[in-house]
């Protein structure tokens, strides 16, 4: 299992099992009136995102994230730190240059542990 970078990215030698870098969003959440305060699973997807342009050079839009999805069993409060760690979990050829990558979405303490799917196309390198 490889570690991907977005200097050495190349489509054809990504296999499955292969890892983009972690992404770590340190929270300094202060919330002045007491009230619990959770992510917007819309805001989790800029996560994923970001994630995702730092390593692969991709042909989806960045202003329309339907391309990922996020299916939470628990509400994420504001002030988690969370980890992304993206793996490749299917190459397809046939549409193109597609990969799936799903993440693991996790807090620092282990009471979060959520998954985060992308379906992207590789952009044509010259």
């Amino acid at each position: 299992m490889a570690r991907l970078w977005s200097k050495t990215f190349n489509y054809e030698t990504v296999k499955e099992g292969d890892e983009l870098p972690v992404l770590i969003k340190w929270m300094m959440f202060i919330n002045q009136n007491n009230e619990h305060s959770f992510y917007d699973p819309e805001h989790l997807k800029t996560f994923v995102q970001e994630a995702i342009i730092k390593t692969i050079p991709i042909q989806n839009p960045s202003d329309n994230l339907d391309w990922i999805t996020i299916e939470l069993s628990q509400e994420i409060p504001m002030n988690a730190n969370l980890s992304l760690l993206g793996i490749i979990t299917s190459k397809n050829s046939n549409t193109g240059k597609g990969l799936t990558i799903t993440f693991g979405i996790e807090s620092d303490d282990g009471a979060v542990q959520e998954t985060a799917v992308a379906e992207v196309t590789v952009e044509e390198q010259i």
